[in-house]
């Protein structure tokens, strides 16, 4: 940013380019609006908003609306959900999370991510690493069938579950976490 501004240093006030700053500014990755204006008389008005991530998407932040941002460049400390797959279908993905999502918290239960597979099964993460595979169609149904199965069978053994496969018509499979004897 720094850097940007130094080159403008030797502009006057009435020959300050203006567009080209402003143009300069909105191509930095994390900058969502730039707006520079001109206040008479010898004031300079710059305005940034900067781009706020509502998801990981692969290796890059995206916007609630599906932008991508900051490729390659993903602070660890994050709390927000993980998704993958195929590089057009960001906003899809991250609308079906938000569906299966709020399925999920009026059980109780938090979703950390989804992963759309290029076959284009959907696989959920749960909080606590479960993975939920729930296939191609009928998403919600099958979500549904989960989460009233869970205070009876899942909730006192949430530790030792590994994964639920709800791709079955009328159950679904279940994996525990291998038990270690000491």
């Amino acid at each position: 940013m720094e850097n940007i501004l130094s080159k403008y240093l030797m502009n006057s006030f009435f020959t300050f380019p203006v567009n080209a700053l402003q143009e300069e500014l909105k191509a930095i990755g994390w900058v969502d609006i730039a707006s520079v204006e001109r206040i008479w008389p010898d004031t300079l008005k710059i305005k940034l908003v900067e781009k706020q991530p509502a998801a990981i998407w692969n290796n890059a932040l995206m916007t609630k609306d599906g932008r991508l941002f900051n490729e390659g460049v993903i602070p660890d400390d994050l709390n927000i959900p993980r998704l993958k797959g195929p590089i057009p279908q960001q906003v899809e993905v991250l609308q079906v999370y938000k569906k299966l999502s709020k399925i999920l918290s009026l059980y109780g239960i938090n979703a950390a991510g989804l992963h759309l597979r290029e076959n284009q099964s959907w696989v959920l993460l749960l909080g606590n690493g479960i993975k939920i595979y729930l296939g191609k169609k009928e998403l919600e149904a099958r979500l549904l069938r989960f989460c009233k199965a869970y205070p009876a069978v899942f909730a006192e053994k949430i530790g030792q579950l590994a994964s639920v496969d709800l791709r079955y018509p009328r159950g679904m499979a279940v994996q525990w976490k291998q038990q270690t004897e000491r």
